[in-house]
Parts: structure tokens; sequence; C-alpha cells
């Protein structure tokens, strides 16, 4: 949940997010569950007690976006110089191949702001990912590594955690990884 929570909430445009989503909720798999009167459409607001991780990662999340004009662009046509660059395990090497199962996005910011990586790791092993180079005066910062347990799975704003390593960073089979700079 963390991972989709994730990758939805640092895309580009409005995320959708259905009522519930944010402590565990499931209509079990109904798309449309307006017609039912039943367990599949009532909510069950113990699950937010049951789910608090869940739901803290959820509003850690959301104040992020909101602090991140990179994720809120006012226009998605490109002007030539691209903000965003792919990567894979490699740097400028995306695996765009149907058996792939990573992906790694740069968004690059203003030159006063930050860099966001965002790495997507679905295969069943950990694998090592190159980081971007920085200029010297910043360094990468940890806000979100759905792997680690909570508290850690994600950091508060301006609470982030520094990288030991600034050249590439173990990311955990099935997880999501998310850096900015600064």
């Amino acid at each position: 949940m963390k991972n989709f929570a994730a990758i939805m909430l640092l895309s580009h445009g409005v995320p959708m997010i259905l009522g519930g989503d944010e402590m565990g909720r499931s209509q079990l798999g109904n798309n449309n569950a307006y017609c039912q009167d039943n367990e599949i459409s009532w909510v069950d607001w113990h699950l937010t007690e049951k789910n608090a991780s869940l739901v803290r990662f959820f509003r850690l999340l959301i104040k992020f976006r909101k602090t991140m004009p990179l994720l809120r662009p006012e226009t998605f046509q490109d002007n030539g110089t691209s903000a965003v660059t792919w990567h894979g395990v490699k740097l400028n090497k995306p695996d765009l191949e149907y058996h792939s199962r990573t992906l790694a996005m740069l968004q690059i910011g203003a030159a006063d702001g930050s860099d966001i990586y965002m790495v997507m790791n679905s295969y069943y092993e950990q694998l090592r990912f190159d980081l971007p180079q920085l200029p010297r005066h910043k360094k990468w910062y940890r806000i979100v590594d759905t792997n680690l347990a909570p508290p850690h799975d994600i950091e508060d704003t301006d609470k982030e955690i520094v990288l030991n390593e600034q050249r590439f960073y173990n990311v955990a089979p099935r997880s999501v990884l998310i850096l900015i700079s600064k």
C-alpha cells in the first residue's frame, strides 16, 4: 500500500485517493461499490487505529507533496528542456523492456530548489542503484524508503535523513525510495 501511495502521490496530476485508502480500507475488488449497502461500501473507522502507521505515511506524504512545487507543475507541455530524466540501476540507462522490474526518475528543481529522485524496485531481490551526482554544495536526503519499518519508512519535512553514501543506494526488493537534494 505504501508503494502505491508513494508512486501515486509523486506522479504529476491530481492524485485520485478513494476515501479510506489512507487507512487500508478495501472494497474487496469491487470497483463500483455505490450500490452495495454492506461491508463492501461501509467505512470501518477502527482501521484508523489498526493501521495508524499507514495513516501517518499518507499524512506525511501528502504534506511532502504540498511542500514540493516540482510535484505540482503548472503545465505538462514539454518546452524542450525536460525537467525529468529516466534511469535504471545505472544512471541514464532506464530498462524499458517488457520484463523490467525497475525504474528511477529524477525531477530537476530550480537552481535554488531541491531535486527529487524516486526509485521503484519491484524485483524480488535488493538492487544497487547509482545516484545522480549533485553539485558540491548539495547532498541526497532520504524522505521515503517503504522497506523500512514505521516510523522510519517516511521522514517529516525538514527532518530528512542525509545519506552517508552519496554515490549509490541499495534498494530493497519490492520497495520505493524517495530522495531530495538539499
